[in-house]
């Protein structure tokens, strides 16, 4: 895997990261507030019965509160990825390459947004200063890339 390959991997956990945690709280206003067909609909066929009415019984409340707990654990997995990187990037020796990594990967900056804030010419960021800073990655995290498997596969 290469380190842009990689670093692209923290847009799509926080894209995923944001919609489990709506689907969390409202799986949480459902414990507390008994089904409702938001989400107990696409879940009825995996509790075994309909979702219609407001009570749980007991199988279908631990069904429920088990797949609330899968969630939350797939959360917490995917902010430990993402604090990963951003250490890695934080781990790296030139300022240059951290800014910039940690700009465009980590906060979804613009190149041009990063060349006008670091006062270099877009061609230049978009370019040399790019390349420069994943080849600086990719050589201080070569063996983590070549052994890590895609987590968002």
């Amino acid at each position: 895997m290469t380190a842009e390959e990689y670093l692209k991997q923290y847009a799509v956990m926080r894209a995923e990261v944001e919609q489990k945690e709506r689907l969390i709280r409202t799986m949480g206003r459902e414990i507390f507030g008994g089904p409702s067909d938001r989400i107990t609909s696409v879940m009825a066929g995996s509790l075994g019965r309909s979702s219609q009415g407001n009570y749980w019984d007991p199988k279908s409340l631990k069904k429920f509160k088990t797949e609330l707990d899968k969630q939350e654990d797939r959360v917490r997995d995917m902010r430990n990825f993402m604090m990963r990187i951003i250490n890695q990037i934080d781990g790296l020796d030139e300022g240059k390459d951290r800014a910039l990594l940690n700009g465009y990967y980590v906060q979804g900056m613009t190149w041009g947004e990063l060349a006008r804030q670091m006062n270099y010419a877009d061609v230049y960021v978009r370019g040399y200063l790019k390349a420069a800073a994943l080849n600086h990655f990719d050589k201080k995290y070569h063996e983590f890339l070549v052994t890590y498997q895609h987590v968002t596969k």
